[in-house]
């Protein structure tokens, strides 16, 4: 029960490319007929093998908790609806656990903090689209965490969260099985990248996707009974709180966290959606907001990066013509 497996599915949404003189002439910025044609590519090889496996696992009685962004649900319902049929099923049957997390595995939360309202509660609607299900823990991407996304985290009903292990943090103190979250309606606190083996740790991987260190098949543990029974007999009394002013991410994660925003043109990139969000916050169309979430994935962050040259400036100037055309519609 001490070490337990997140398994990730994800799938990315590419953007369209726009040139300077195509701005205010194009409403659509999201492709998501390449996108769909890349996920049916990979169906067959890739992505279906692993959902049968996970389908088996649960069957076997191995308690599996997974996450499944919104995007990925929206491919595989396009791709093959009796395999969403069958985790449904699995999900209602409390056979698999669902995790909550990011709708589109976006790094939004550090171009403007309050996206990640938006990209929780699009992730909370599709969970309850597509399993009639609600989930009580969440991960954010590469479990990114601090009192604010706490916060943000209780605002949508969760009762857990995943939040790395740092030792400065902690004070140095030996780590517990579960903390109180430093804000005034806590939500508990499930620690990652625990060095402590007997205390209950989750580690999120990459099924599918997502920037997580993958696990071969055979090497995902199975649990006793469902985590989050195992969570709700805790006693919650007198929990030492865990403070994170900054945020921390989880060491599985491929790459630092760095180098998806401190590149110049990264940097300008994501100021320059910051500065479009919060000028029209309440007005902006959902598809916007999505456009905007789709430009702070992990993977279109990390394209655009001056190392990767012309590739990466057209990257970029594309993305900032979109922002453009976005602003004029709200002008």
């Amino acid at each position: 029960m001490s070490q337990h497996v997140l398994l990730f599915f994800h799938h990315q949404v590419k953007l369209k490319s726009l040139s300077f003189l195509e701005i205010g002439g194009q409403n659509g910025f999201i492709d998501y007929e390449g996108s769909q044609k890349e996920f049916d590519q990979n169906y067959a090889r890739e992505i279906e093998p692993k959902l049968k496996w996970l389908l088996q696992f649960a069957e076997e009685g191995n308690n599996p908790m997974a996450a499944f962004s919104t995007s990925f649900l929206e491919a595989l319902k396009a791709r093959d609806v009796s395999v969403l049929d069958a985790l449904k099923a699995a999900v209602t049957d409390n056979k698999i656990g669902l995790v909550g997390t990011t709708a589109y595995q976006s790094f939004g939360y550090l171009a403007a903090p309050h996206l990640l309202l938006h990209e929780i509660k699009s992730h909370r609607e599709s969970l309850l689209h597509y399993f009639d299900k609600r989930a009580s823990l969440f991960c954010n991407t590469a479990a990114l965490y601090d009192d604010t996304v706490a916060q943000m985290v209780v605002t949508h009903g969760f009762d857990y969260c995943v939040a790395p292990a740092n030792s400065w943090h902690l004070s140095g103190k030996e780590e517990d099985i579960v903390y109180r979250a430093n804000i005034k309606n806590p939500v508990w606190l499930v620690l990652t990248d625990s060095k402590n083996k007997d205390i209950l740790s989750f580690h999120p991987v990459n099924a599918y996707g997502t920037s997580y260190k993958q696990l071969f098949l055979h090497e995902v543990p199975s649990a006793e009974l469902p985590v989050i029974k195992y969570l709700e007999k805790l006693p919650k009394k007198d929990l030492k709180p865990y403070p994170v002013s900054m945020p921390l991410s989880v060491t599985s994660w491929a790459k630092p966290i760095g180098e998806y925003m401190h590149d110049p043109l990264q940097k300008a990139l994501l100021k320059q959606i910051k500065l479009l969000y919060n000028k029209y916050e309440s007005t902006l169309y959902e598809e916007d907001l999505k456009t905007l979430l789709f430009m702070c994935q992990p993977e279109h962050l990390a394209s655009i990066h001056q190392l990767n040259e012309e590739e990466g400036y057209s990257r970029f100037i594309s993305s900032m013509n979109i922002l453009t055309a976005i602003g004029l519609k709200y002008s």
